[in-house]
């Protein structure tokens, strides 16, 4: 009895230690106290930082007012994790540059910081993680140009776009083409740009890890006008130091630049993608013209002025076609001493010369080559023995080209050669099987062994056996094999009959092939 007792008690012991234990697990998570700071004094209230209830406990305590707008945060200090004091100070009235310090203290409550918030050291507060800024960027698209080719006609793309772009501190990547790709002749840099069009992923990323690649800003036509001249320069004087033959000189420039229609079409010539410029192609023309004038006075009073311009011209049309050319132009104007003219004279070397309807070669040759970019060309005949020459859109010359091989190769494939083919055909028919009857074997056809008659409808007649029954008692047999045999003869007859006709129409068919 008493082992027993002594048991249930133990029994009992362990039953209440472990429900408190369940209690005490069950309540604890319950119990969980979030952060907050709190000031000593009764009024204060729970604040969410060490400053905020240091603050409170200055308001607490009576200041207010002017004298509490006049106060000056100077920081908090932590004198361990859970308590700390924090300082302001308040100027002197009549000097700004000295007063009092005044410190508050506070608490801090609580076992943890709320689910979803991380703890500040720094502050003693509860903050939420930050979001990530770059987050709202995701699947946003951004437009970036890239050079994808150093010249026109190039194999595009030469030059690949990165793989990702850093805008703003957030990365975009997966690019794709958004539009038809530009030309840029004249501008700094030029060359085939193409608009790519990147997404956003919200990832951040550092600034400036990627050089801004972007083609020039102002792609209109435009002109650029220079003028500068020298000053004077006296070659001779008289006796008196008057100035009797000088020089002087002036340089003007003027460049024009016109880039057409930038757009361009991608297209394949010759297995290679290239960019082929749509028209009008891009112009530039830069114009450079110098002059020297020479004035000498005579001793009759009468001045002689020789003025030489040298004209030099710059003309590009399309990329990588320009051409450069030199005129010179040297005139002499005598003026009399009354002011009257003298008399003048000129020559003209180089293209840019005026002819007699006031054109110059230049003039001309520019109007030819505006006639030709607005048509294609085409020469060569229909011929297959030479492929045709193509000038102009090369997207065009490239189809022609195709067709001409094309076509050219279905003309050699439907090509018969008549005595090749009879000397074909008659090499084929030349042996033992082809050649025709006799004079006795014209008319008559053996057919023996061509058909089969070995099988025709013969064999033993099959023996039935005999009917069994009985009626009232008596049995009774029916015997067959009389009639069965009566039966098999005629059958055997009309065997016979049977391939007599299949072996006439036999016949008929093979000799109505054979006629």
């Amino acid at each position: 009895m008493e082992d027993s007792k002594c048991f249930g008690q133990t029994r009992t012991t362990l039953y209440i230690w472990s429900l408190l234990a369940a209690l005490l697990l069950w309540h604890s998570p319950a119990s969980a106290v979030d952060y907050y700071w709190k000031c000593s004094q009764v009024q204060c209230t729970p604040q969410p930082s060490l400053k905020d209830a240091a603050f409170n406990s200055m308001v607490v305590q009576g200041v207010s007012g002017d004298r509490l707008a006049k106060r000056q945060f100077r920081g908090c200090e932590f004198i361990r994790p859970d308590y700390g004091q924090c300082i302001w100070f308040e100027p002197h009235p009549a000097n700004p540059n000295i007063g009092s310090t005044y410190g508050y203290v506070a608490n801090r409550y609580g076992d943890s910081c709320p689910s979803g918030s991380e703890y500040n050291s720094e502050t003693g507060e509860c903050t939420a993680p930050e979001e990530d800024k770059c987050l709202p960027t995701y699947g946003n698209p951004v437009d970036h140009w890239h050079k994808v080719a150093e010249v026109l006609g190039s194999s595009l793309p030469t030059i690949r776009p990165p793989l990702t772009r850093c805008e703003d501190s957030c990365t975009y990547d997966d690019p794709e083409i958004n539009g038809k790709p530009q030309i840029y002749v004249n501008g700094d840099p030029s060359g085939v740009w193409q608009a790519f069009r990147y997404f956003g992923n919200g990832v951040s990323c550092t600034e400036g890890d990627e050089s801004v690649n972007a083609p020039p800003n102002d792609p209109s036509p435009k002109t650029d006008k220079n003028n500068k001249c020298e000053n004077k320069v006296c070659l001779t004087t008289d006796e008196n130091g008057v100035c009797q033959n000088y020089t002087y000189s002036c340089t003007a420039t003027e460049k024009h630049t016109d880039p057409g229609d930038m757009d361009c079409d991608y297209g394949e010539f010759n297995g290679d993608a290239v960019c082929v410029p749509n028209s009008p192609p891009p112009k530039m023309t830069e114009k450079e013209t110098k002059t020297d004038v020479e004035v000498t006075k005579n001793p009759d009073g009468s001045t002689d002025t020789k003025t030489t311009t040298t004209t030099t011209t710059t003309n590009c049309t399309g990329v990588g076609s320009c051409s450069t050319s030199t005129t010179t132009n040297v005139s002499n104007n005598k003026t009399n001493a009354d002011g009257s003219p003298g008399g003048e004279s000129s020559t003209c070397t180089g293209p840019d010369c005026k002819d007699a309807d006031g054109k110059s070669q230049n003039d001309k040759k520019q109007e030819q080559q505006e006639k030709e970019e607005n048509e294609s060309k085409v020469s060569g005949d229909a011929s297959c023995t030479a492929v045709p020459s193509c000038t102009g859109d090369a997207i065009q010359c490239a189809i022609l080209r195709q067709t001409h091989t094309q076509r050219c190769a279905d003309e050699k494939f439907q090509e018969v050669d008549a005595e090749e083919l009879v000397a074909g055909v008659s090499g084929d028919l030349a042996g033992e099987g082809f050649q025709p009857f006799g004079e006795g074997e014209r008319g008559s056809f053996d057919l023996a062994g061509m058909i089969d008659t070995s099988s025709t409808i013969g064999g033993s007649c099959p023996a039935l056996p005999p009917i069994t029954f009985t009626f009232r008692g008596v049995t009774k047999s029916v015997e067959f094999g009389t009639v069965m045999a009566e039966i098999c003869k005629y059958a055997s007859w009309f065997s016979y009959l049977m391939v007599a006709f299949a072996m006439r129409r036999a016949a008929e068919i093979v000799a109505g092939g054979m006629a």
